[in-house]
């Protein structure tokens, strides 16, 4: 199947945003002539009355996380643990390629930016989307390390980013996108057919399980609400494979980071914090580890 290209005309109605949480968004199809493929599947009813109070709440907090963002900066002692994590991390001989991460970022972030773009315009808020600077760190991540087997848990835009991912790769990897809710996968499935990528191996986190994976050489954790993340990273530490790598996304969040470092130090797991590479406006980052 062939890309469509990314500044084909969309109904200018086509927002959907996933919330913080298990439930996704319904999706009610509205035929337009003349729209690319699969573009009709993606068109939304028009806001009701709920929908505009609900995207004034949303525009409320984007605000609000904008400023929890920018606090960030009166915190330079958080800036030293982080450039101190980043560092520990690239003096892996694994990751020495990332000495000169800015360098590489800036060209990674140069082909993917018009993906995101069009992400984060169409389908779901950047605030509420994986961010572009973690984005742009996992491209970094596969094209280094090169990994055959990459699950995204939590589909959405990393799950574009990865199959972007596999279509450059030679031999192309096994990529999975897996969401708590299915309603959310259905959308991720029509975006994924609109952008002329794969569309196999996506599974609901039940069905997913259900088939007792193994020998991930990625994983990107970014599934459901906090509170499922913490339920389940014992999990999916399980079915990373040896030498693999899981990428832990909202660790400014306590709660998840707080977990996932005790959980990580009880294993005897090295772990960093990559705030240095993956903090964006609204003050978010990840933190990776190494099994």
């Amino acid at each position: 199947m062939g890309e469509t290209p990314l500044d084909a005309d969309l109904p200018d109605n086509l927002v959907a945003t996933k919330e913080q949480g298990d439930a996704g968004p319904p999706c009610h199809a509205v035929p337009q002539a003349g729209e690319p493929h699969g573009a009709s599947d993606l068109a939304l009813e028009p806001p009701t009355w709920l929908g505009r109070v609900m995207r004034g709440l949303s525009f409320a907090v984007e605000a609000a996380c904008c400023l929890r963002g920018s606090l960030w900066r009166l915190t330079p002692w958080r800036r030293r643990r982080e450039a101190a994590s980043f560092e520990a991390l690239c003096n892996n001989a694994r990751f020495a390629a990332l000495l000169d991460y800015p360098r590489l970022a800036r060209a990674i972030e140069a082909d993917i930016r018009p993906h995101y773009e069009l992400y984060t315009a169409r389908f779901n808020a950047d605030w509420m989307a994986i961010s572009l600077e973690l984005s742009v760190f996992l491209m970094a991540l596969c094209r280094i390390l090169k990994p055959r087997r990459l699950v995204d848990l939590g589909s959405g835009f990393s799950s574009v980013l990865l199959r972007l991912y596999q279509r450059e790769a030679s031999p192309p990897p096994e990529v999975w996108s897996v969401d708590t809710s299915p309603e959310w996968l259905g959308m991720t499935r029509r975006i994924l057919e609109w952008q002329g990528l794969p569309t196999d191996h996506l599974a609901t986190w039940e069905e997913f399980i259900g088939q007792e994976p193994s020998g991930f050489d990625l994983v990107v954790h970014d599934l459901g609400s906090v509170l499922t993340r913490r339920r389940t990273l014992r999990r999916v530490l399980g079915l990373t494979a040896r030498g693999g790598i899981v990428v832990i996304d909202d660790a400014n969040y306590g709660a998840v980071r707080w977990h996932a470092k005790r959980t990580l130090r009880r294993r005897g797991i090295e772990h960093h914090l990559i705030g240095a590479a993956t903090r964006d406006r609204y003050g978010r980052y990840a933190m990776l580890a190494l099994l």
